[in-house]
Formats: structure tokens, C-alpha cells, sequence
């Protein structure tokens, strides 16, 4: 079907009420069950539950384009919420068919629906973290090196974070330099750390890219533990080459099996992994979003952002495709 055999004279459309007075109850059900953090709930609330008659301030632009693409990012962040706990709720399913060692050995339709799983986690991790990303480049771009509106992503922010925060040039402070100031001083402990959780972003972003760009079978390891209950646990580096120290017979190479594991693995088995995870970028989305809170109630008074909306016209696309006829 082409859309020129359609008929385009159309008269109504259904869509989602654009004015609303109250918060609507998927975002009330999401909140009560504590699938969406308390921060972002602030925020839609704050925003008047993203109801078009409210617009004003920064994002009240002629056009409502800057509302429009904020109400998406929230609705965004919201959705990826939902994707990510059904996907660690699918994966911890997936585990429980393989706990035993009967089981493990009669596990591969299970270890398939883990990776399935993992895979789709781990992206809606991933663009939580850029969905952030673009909400603090709609607000604060022009103080974040590389953060653009339309094309942010959250390594510009981790290397923002890495660096030491822009001192204030005078005495007083504006606004919008007091919250990015606030911001550095909250997601710095979240992001950047020098302990046991170091280089979970950059572990992340190498899970992910390789899962979902080339579709790299992350190796399982199944271990048990003294009463015979198996765990999985995965490489924390790439290229992880199973075949690296295989030889018929005696490998005098080889290094001891447990000294390897423990130089190569993720030490925390991965469904503690993933929950942990969740839960450090669910804290990442909560204190973003509670400044925004706060700065969005300090920006309504303020004129539509021609800067956001420069940015978002200059990386917005359109390609001439046509379908494959």
C-alpha cells in the first residue's frame, strides 16, 4: 500500500486529550508501584501533567515545539521505565528455569530467552541515560560541553563530570548556573568512582553497543554454589575469546581456572548485576529530574529558549526515502 492510495482528506484524528487537569492514570499507577522514580513523577507533576494549556516560560515557543519534544522526553523516560522492569523481570524468569544442574544442562532455550532479555535491558538502560541527557541539554546545553538539544547523549555528560565544575565568573550567580553547579555536585558520586562500582558507564556502553550492534553472544558462565544453586555470570571485557587457551591435551599456558575467572568475570553474578544497575540509573534519573524540577519552576517566567530551539532545528533530519517499490 502507498500512502498516495489513501484517502488523505482527513476530517478527525483520535488522539490523547492535548489539555488535561489532572495527572492521568498510567502515570499514577507507574508512581504507586515505584516503576518510575519519585523525581520524574515531580517533574510531570511540576509541568502541569504536560497539559498543552499550560505552557509557558522557556519552552513556550510559537509553535509548542520545545513543550512537544519535552513532553516526549518525559513520556520517553516514562516508557523505558516500564521496558526495563519487564525485561529484568523476564531475564530473572529466564534464571529460574536454570537454577539446578539438571536444568543447566537442558538450559539453552533459557540461556536464549536471558540473552533476549539482557540485550533489550540493557538498551532501555542505555537510553534512559540519554533520554536524561537530552532533558539537560534542553535546559542547560549551553554550560555543558558538546550537549546539544537533538543530539545529546549521556557520555557528554560523563565527561563533564570527569572534569572539574566551570567556577562562577562573579559574585552572582544565575540561576541556570546554580543548578548545572548542583547537578555536577549530585550525579559526580552516581557516575564517577573510584571503588568496587568503577567504570560501570563505560561497562555498560561496551555490553551494550556489542549486544545490540553486532549481536555478540555474551558467554554465560554458570557456577554453583555449596548447596549445587547456579548463578550466571558474564566477561567484563571484549573481545572475550573462549577458544584463547584451547590445545588438545595439556595447555602449559593455560593460566589456573579460577585465577582466570577471577581476573575476567564480573565478580557479582548477573542478575544481581542488572538489579544493581537499575537501581544506580533509576538514582541518576531521579536527582536529574529533581533539579529540573526545580529549575523548571524558576524558568517559567523566563522567554521561550531560542537557543534550545535553534539547536533542535539544526539536528533535525529528513530523508528523501520513498519505500522499496
Amino acid at each position: 500500500m502507498k500512502l498516495t492510495d489513501c484517502n488523505l482528506d482527513v476530517g478527525s484524528f483520535l488522539i490523547a486529550p492535548l489539555v488535561v487537569a489532572r495527572p492521568t492514570p498510567e502515570w499514577l499507577e507507574l508512581r504507586e508501584n515505584k516503576v518510575i522514580p519519585e523525581g520524574l513523577f515531580r517533574l510531570y507533576m511540576t509541568a502541569h501533567f504536560l497539559s498543552l494549556d499550560s505552557v509557558r516560560g522557556f519552552l513556550a515557543d510559537s509553535h509548542q515545539v520545545l513543550f512537544g519534544y519535552f513532553g516526549t522526553l518525559l513520556r520517553g523516560l516514562r516508557a523505558l521505565h516500564v521496558e526495563s522492569k519487564e525485561e529484568l523481570n523476564g531475564l530473572n524468569e529466564a534464571f529460574q528455569d536454570t537454577a539446578g544442574f539438571a536444568k543447566r544442562l537442558m538450559s539453552k532455550s533459557a540461556d536464549a530467552r536471558a540473552r533476549r532479555h539482557l540485550k533489550h535491558f540493557l538498551i532501555a538502560q542505555t537510553g534512559l541515560l540519554d533520554a536524561v541527557a537530552e532533558l539537560i541539554a534542553l535546559f542547560f546545553s549551553q554550560h555543558i560541553n558538546g550537549l546539544t538539544v537533538g543530539r545529546a547523549d549521556f557520555g557528554k555528560i560523563e565527561t563533564w563530570l570527569q572534569g572539574s565544575p566551570v567556577p562562577f565568573s562573579s559574585s552572582i550567580v544565575s540561576p541556570d548556573q546554580y543548578f548545572v553547579g548542583e547537578l555536577h555536585k549530585l550525579l559526580y558520586p552516581l557516575i564517577v568512582s573510584s571503588g568496587e562500582d568503577r567504570d560501570w558507564f563505560l561497562l555498560l556502553q561496551l555490553l551494550r553497543n556489542k549486544l545490540a550492534h553486532i549481536s555478540h553472544p555474551v558467554m554465560f558462565i554458570g557456577l554453583h554454589d555449596a548447596e549445587g544453586k547456579f548463578y550466571t555470570f558474564i566477561p567484563k571485557r571484549w573481545p572475550f575469546i573462549k577458544e584463547e587457551f584451547y590445545v588438545q591435551g595439556q595447555n602449559p599456558n593455560a593460566p589456573p581456572l579460577a585465577e582466570h575467572y577471577r581476573r575476567v568475570l564480573i565478580p557479582q553474578d548477573l542478575l544481581s548485576f542488572c538489579e544493581g544497575l537499575a537501581e544506580r540509573i533509576s538514582a541518576v534519573v531521579n536527582v536529574s529530574c529533581e533539579i529540573l524540577t526545580n529549575a523548571y519552576a524558576q524558568f517559567e517566567h523566563l522567554p521561550a529558549s531560542q537557543r534550545a530551539l535553534d539547536e533542535l532545528a539544526r539536528n533535525s533530519k529528513e530523508y528523501g526515502f520513498e519505500g522499496f517499490f
